[in-house]
């Protein structure tokens, strides 16, 4: 399905397919009230910062990149964080991850931690 999108994926590009999958699926059943209204950008879909640092908008600025990627997150809405782990994720190692929810955070986006749902406590 299509629309507008409602929620922002950030994650780190090291992590397997198989964990989103199962943090997704895992937030729809535990939210079966919100799944069926659910439209995710994920940059995995959308863009690649490794081709953005190669490419030509490699001119951009830090702060131009976070005027574009803010205004992209506030027209969002939500963000969830995927973490592979509630002890020494890898996720808080990414200074893109962290950039993404210090952005988020900033424009007052609700953000929302996702997790493999085998590391629950």
């Amino acid at each position: 399905c299509s629309g507008k999108a409602s929620h922002f994926l950030s994650w780190v590009w090291s992590y397997k397919l198989s964990l989103p999958v199962r943090a997704l699926r895992h937030w729809a059943e535990k939210n079966p009230w919100e799944r069926h209204h659910v439209n995710i950008w994920w940059c995995f879909f959308s863009n690649n910062q490794f081709r953005i640092l190669q490419g030509g908008e490699a001119n951009q600025s830090t702060k131009e990149l976070a005027i574009t990627f803010g205004q992209s997150v506030r027209e969002i809405g939500k963000a969830w964080m995927l973490l592979d782990g509630l002890q020494h994720s890898t996720y808080v190692t990414r200074i893109w991850c962290i950039f993404e929810v210090y952005t988020a955070r900033k424009h007052d986006i609700p953000c929302t931690m996702l997790t493999d749902p085998s590391q629950e406590l």
